[in-house]
């Protein structure tokens, strides 16, 4: 997996949360909290939708983490956003390792 595979990863993501969003009409960090506290759904048709936003939120907040945690490790050069920048404007295949 590269840099920009992981970015574009949570894209795609961001666009389905989203869409869970505009759906039921809550921003996916307050019902992640209700959800993981134990909240469900009063309408059951729902619950497939509230597990599999609840999966993409997951994912999408592993995704961000990963990616910040890949771009702090991308070189002992890099000091600064602008650095930062300079190297991923590019889109030259920058490898993710654990």
């Amino acid at each position: 997996m590269t840099l920009d595979d992981l970015l574009f990863d949570i894209h795609v993501l961001e666009y389905e949360l989203q869409s869970f969003e505009r759906r039921f009409g809550v921003l996916s960090e307050m019902f992640y909290d209700a959800w993981s506290q134990g909240e469900e759904p009063a309408d059951s048709s729902w619950v497939l939708s509230w597990a599999a936003w609840a999966g993409a939120y997951e994912s999408w907040r592993d995704y961000r983490q990963e990616y910040a945690q890949a771009v702090k490790r991308l070189s002992p050069d890099v000091k600064s956003l602008t650095d930062t920048i300079e190297i991923t404007a590019r889109h030259e295949r920058i490898p993710v390792t654990a």
